[in-house]
């Protein structure tokens, strides 16, 4: 059986919001608007900004510590003078001024290791908004090939009332004349019923497709209201999935698939999580350094120089908090004895949880490649069912032609005629939903192996 190249059946859809404006948007814009006005999305967007947020915090963490202390007392009563540390009971007023700063040294690599947490966690949430995304841009393209096919529905349906109006005058004619039965004219005035019918059903069709497509838009239904417009050209979508290397399409879907990266992503997660926990009972080694000096308003005017016994004024406020000033410096080091017993369970549990990504991505591949299968059965049935409906119509339009002409010349009875007539619609309605059912089978495959859909 010669497969099928190629097939005029997309109609580039534009619609139009007639209660924001008269800007018409195509197929890809379309999409790109729900995706801005998807609730699911917001919210995941803003999730992802958060732990943005969170991972510039850590990323200061390695920065010292820095802490400025100043505090003034007033003492009326007996007390102590910071300054010569005598009693004192006169009114006394002392300020303390402090400046220490402190650096982690050796931590086990805590910082590091929940900044690499957080970007795989971001990474992650990236992923599951692009899943988000996907789903959405199918939930269009469904809706808009809807639209299509009732659209279709609609045109066929009005094209054969009219020549089955015009076909119902006529035998009345001929009826009233006794040149035809009137059986047939009612046979006839059946089936023009039927037509009717059909043209009803494909306008309800419509109006739910257009109301499911609003809905995913996140639109009111009651004050935005969806226009379609087709173009006079129709693009082709090419069958290129039987050039492609089975293999090869299934390594491309497992490489695409955004939940199997996801769930990667979060596998990579939780060994940081792992490394962390493992570094909280290694010891921490801080370097620390101070400043501090204070005031007194008790203090003597001028002291003596160590050394040389010559006088320093001190009787100012800068000069006291220059000679008081004081400094040092200090290493500490803190072991945890008994938290690195107890802190073993924790890293166990951390590590199941790494097991169990690997498990989920197991399943995942697995998924991925039935799914693919099914999409690959579902294309391929698509393709047959065109196939036959086209040559099928082709045989019946020629049976159709001809059984009009011996119907005319009396050859054959009238009721064999609407036999024939009546196949023939049920074919052309049938060659509507083949080509319709193989442009979603075929642009969702693309979506699924991470190919731009032809129809965009």
């Amino acid at each position: 059986m010669q497969r099928l190249a190629s097939l005029l059946l997309f109609v580039p859809v534009a619609f139009n919001l007639c209660a924001q404006s008269s800007h018409k948007m195509a197929l890809k814009e379309c999409i790109d608007y729900a995706i801005s006005r998807n609730t699911d999305i917001l919210q995941s967007t803003l999730n992802i900004q958060k732990s943005r947020n969170l991972r510039h915090q850590q990323s200061l963490g390695y920065l010292p510590d820095l802490t400025l202390l100043s505090n003034f007392n007033y003492n009326a009563g007996k007390s102590i003078n910071p300054f010569t540390n005598q009693f004192e009971l006169n009114p006394v007023g002392s300020q303390a001024v402090s400046l220490s700063t402190s650096l982690t040294l050796f931590n086990g690599f805590q910082k590091y290791y929940q900044l690499m947490k957080s970007h795989s966690d971001i990474s992650a949430m990236l992923l599951i908004n692009e899943e988000l995304k996907l789903d959405l841009t199918q939930g269009v393209i469904n809706a808009f090939l809807n639209i299509l096919l009732q659209e279709e529905i609609q045109k066929t349906s009005l094209a054969k009332i009219d020549l089955t109006r015009a076909q119902v005058e006529r035998l009345e004619i001929m009826s009233r004349s006794g040149r035809v039965h009137e059986a047939d004219v009612l046979q006839l005035q059946l089936e023009l019923l039927s037509e009717e019918n059909s043209l009803k059903e494909a306008e309800v069709n419509k109006g739910r497709a257009l109301r499911a497509l609003t809905q995913i838009m996140n639109l009111d239904p009651a004050t935005n209201r969806i226009e379609i417009d087709f173009p006079d050209t129709l693009p082709s979508l090419f069958n290129w999935v039987e050039t492609v290397d089975s293999m090869n399409l299934r390594q491309r879907a497992v490489d695409v698939s955004p939940a199997l990266k996801r769930v990667m992503q979060q596998r990579a997660s939780s060994i940081y999580v792992v490394k962390y926990t493992k570094s909280l009972s290694y010891p921490t080694v801080r370097l620390t350094g101070n400043l501090n000096t204070n005031f007194s308003t008790r203090a003597p005017d001028s002291i003596p120089v160590p050394g040389n016994g010559a006088e320093r004024q001190i009787n100012t406020y800068s000069n006291q908090l220059r000679y008081n000033l004081q400094q040092g410096v200090g290493i500490s080091v803190q072991v945890p004895l008994m938290f690195a017993v107890t802190n073993r369970q924790n890293v166990k549990l951390a590590e199941l949880e790494v097991m169990s990504y690997d498990i989920e991505a197991t399943k995942i591949k697995r998924a991925i490649l039935n799914s693919l299968g099914d999409r690959l059965d579902d294309l391929h049935l698509a393709v047959r069912r065109l196939e036959f409906q086209e040559r099928r119509f082709k045989v019946l339009t020629e049976l159709l032609r001809v059984a009009t002409e011996q119907n005319k010349g009396g050859v054959i009875h009238f009721t064999e005629y609407m036999n024939i007539r009546n196949q023939f619609t049920a074919t052309q309605y049938g060659l509507l939903q083949a080509k319709y059912d193989y442009a979603l089978k075929l642009t969702l495959l693309e979506i699924y192996v991470g190919r731009t859909p032809q129809i965009f």
